[in-house]
Parts: structure tokens; sequence; C-alpha cells
């Protein structure tokens, strides 16, 4: 092996190390969440308090899952963006891109 694939299988080996895992009800709780607020601000008097309870709902999970910043938003925007999928009214589309993106999807009961 020459030092360039070695440093390459050392990347590889490292970046599954740190693979963040999500758990399946996390996923659930936080579409649950962006949904309802969705739902609270298409309101035409949304109750902000409402609002700002479940932001800081959905804050608290993405800090169980992590604390890295960078690696909350793109949850967050994969939730949102997937929550929408009307070909696949389920979570696998939301779950498939979070692998795609390199998180692992645990399931426990």
């Amino acid at each position: 092996m020459t030092k360039e694939n070695l440093k390459e299988t050392d990347k590889e080996v490292n970046f599954h190390k740190d693979k963040i895992k999500i758990e399946l009800k996390d996923i659930q709780k936080l579409q649950h969440l962006y949904i309802d607020i969705f739902s609270e601000e298409d309101e035409d008097y949304p109750d902000h308090r409402v609002i700002n309870n479940k932001e800081r709902a959905v804050q608290r999970i993405l800090d169980r899952i992590t604390d890295k910043k960078f690696n909350q938003i793109e949850i967050w925007k994969v939730i949102q963006i997937q929550s929408w999928d009307a070909a696949d009214n389920t979570f696998k589309p939301i779950c498939d891109r979070l692998r795609n993106l390199g998180y692992e999807i645990i399931n426990n009961n």
C-alpha cells in the first residue's frame, strides 16, 4: 500500500467511528414537531408561546443527537424538506436522505 492509500483508508475508518446515530423515535418526534410548528405558523393568529415551546423541544432533541451545530442544522433541514414527500407517507424518505448524508438510523423499541 502506498502512503496515499493508507491515508484514505484511515479517513474511511475515522469517518465510520464518528458516525452520528439517530434513533427512529427521534426522527418521528422531530417530524411531528415540525408539522405542529408549521401548522401553528400557518394560523391567522399564531400563538408564539406554543411555537417557542416546540422549537425548544426540537433543540433539546437535536442536542441529544449531536452537539455539532452544523449536523443539527443538516438534520433539521432534511426533516423539513422530506416531510412533504407525498409519494411515500412514511419516515423512509427522511431516513434514506439521512443515511445518504452519513448518519446511522437505529431502531430501539
